[in-house]
């Protein structure tokens, strides 16, 4: 099972703009994961033929994430963002950074999916998705395959319950507030429903 995003990932506008103009940036390409009002945004990018790199910015209306450079918070984006930057910490490099950023929905959770994946909310895996101040997920899982971890942003400690399988035990690190665990299909069983509130 390919677990894929919706549109294919390709350059963001500024950096056509930038190679227009002559000037040498980080090359950024984006794609994105929508369930309704919850998005996530899938950002590679990397330096070019520059002595120093810099830090690469990505924007709402041409990337599907959100307004502002978000690049290395860690945290929770700027006030009213909505959105949560958690893998990317450092400047861009040669090699490459990847970063995702997801909405924080009405529970205040930010819900990042399959840990596993680099397209951690794509719909053949997170089925369907939705938050009304729980985050309810349906997980896909493929002919005899196991545990699947999920994890996510929460400002408070989570509660994770099951249906069609099993939760296993959360982890939830006070530091940086992410929380995971691993959701276990019942024998024969297609898929998960999974709620997870604060």
């Amino acid at each position: 099972m390919i677990v894929r995003p919706d549109t294919p990932l390709v350059p963001d506008t500024a950096t056509y703009v930038r190679d227009a103009s002559g000037k040498n940036g980080p090359m950024v390409a984006t794609t994105v994961t929508r369930h309704g009002e919850l998005t996530a945004g899938y950002v590679y990018a990397y330096a070019r033929d520059v002595p120093t790199p810099e830090p690469a910015a990505f924007y709402e209306a041409e990337d599907a994430t959100p307004s502002g450079p978000q690049v290395g918070t860690g945290h929770p984006g700027p006030s009213g963002s909505g959105y949560v930057d958690f893998q990317h910490t450092a400047p861009v490099t040669r090699d490459g950074s990847y970063l995702q950023v997801v909405t924080v929905g009405r529970s205040g959770i930010a819900f990042l999916g399959d840990a596993g994946k680099f397209v951690s909310l794509g719909r053949q895996r997170i089925a369907e998705l939705s938050d009304d101040g729980t985050v309810r997920a349906t997980i896909a899982y493929a002919d005899g395959e196991g545990p699947v971890t999920l994890h996510g942003y929460s400002p408070a400690d989570v509660s994770v319950s099951a249906t069609g399988g099993r939760a296993g035990d959360v982890t939830y690190d006070f530091s940086t507030r992410r929380f995971s665990v691993p959701i276990t299909p019942y024998e024969g069983s297609s898929s998960v429903r999974g709620e997870i509130a604060r």
